[in-house]
């Protein structure tokens, strides 16, 4: 079908990773800061310029980590109460250790987490997090969400070279989360 992108960061990326497949290139800003870079309500006049008539999905991605954005669970509803399209949210799943951001990211119809490593190693050869984000604390994060989560929960994993010697403890780590769905990926465009 037909997705459009919502992109709450719009600045070129600013992540808490600094992934080595990212489709961005080089992240230009890591941070764990929160804070808003598109308002609201410029994001609600676009989009009431633009509709929804051609539209099977509405995906909140772009040009970073979307839950970074202050403003994204006041989008997520705002956006529902545009259209009755669903609502997708793609995140690396570094901060769900926050009750805001699990609360936010509650409003949408489909949530897909990103895990690449079942040790801290691994993750920080492959995704190059956040100073001090400890794979320990993204999978806590993880599994709060799915014992709050009421709707579908995915999981995308990268498979390289970096982490395939880890792939059942990836698989032991995707089954202590519990998400409905699983996507095993491979950095080929």
């Amino acid at each position: 079908g037909r997705s459009l992108g919502i992109d709450l960061i719009l600045e070129s990326s600013i992540c808490t990773f600094d992934c080595t497949y990212c489709q961005l290139g080089r992240i230009r800003e890591r941070t764990m800061q929160r804070r808003t870079w598109v308002p609201t309500r410029r994001v609600m006049l676009e989009l009431e310029r633009r509709g929804f008539d051609d539209i099977d999905v509405v995906t909140f991605s772009g040009n970073g980590e979307p839950t970074l954005a202050l403003n994204l669970g006041e989008c997520l509803k705002a956006v529902r109460g545009l259209t009755q399209v669903p609502v997708h949210v793609l995140t690396n799943a570094t901060l769900l250790r926050d009750p805001a951001v699990r609360a936010e990211l509650d409003e949408a119809d489909r949530v897909y987490l990103k895990l690449d490593a079942a040790t801290d190693a691994t993750l920080a050869r492959m995704n190059h997090p956040h100073e001090g984000l400890k794979l320990a604390d993204i999978v806590e994060g993880m599994c709060l969400f799915r014992r709050q989560r009421k709707g579908h929960l995915a999981v995308q994993t990268m498979i390289t070279k970096a982490n395939i010697a880890e792939v059942d403890q990836i698989a032991d780590v995707l089954r202590r989360i519990g998400p409905d769905e699983v996507f095993l990926n491979t950095p080929l465009r």
